[in-house]
């Protein structure tokens, strides 16, 4: 199973995973998932990273756009170490 998902806070209002539950349908992509995971913290990252490690993608929303910047080089260490 492909997972991808989206971080931000908050995410009640986020359309996304309608949307791409839709799209992985009408694509036949019957291996894919889509959910929505809500950190408080942009600090929160990596921790939801070890506990979450096969993430084929990740959205991110507001108010972490610029934020997560800084944390795309740990990604593939945070994969490794566990």
């Amino acid at each position: 199973m492909r997972r991808y998902g989206l971080i931000g806070f908050p995410l009640t209002h986020s359309f996304s995973p309608s949307f791409f539950a839709d799209k992985f349908r009408e694509n036949g992509l019957n291996d894919c998932s889509y959910e929505t995971f809500p950190i408080e913290s942009i600090d929160k990252l990596n921790d939801l990273l070890r506990q979450q490690p096969f993430f084929s993608g990740l959205n991110v929303t507001i108010p972490y756009k610029k934020a997560v910047l800084p944390f795309l080089h740990e990604y593939v260490r945070v994969v490794e170490e566990t």
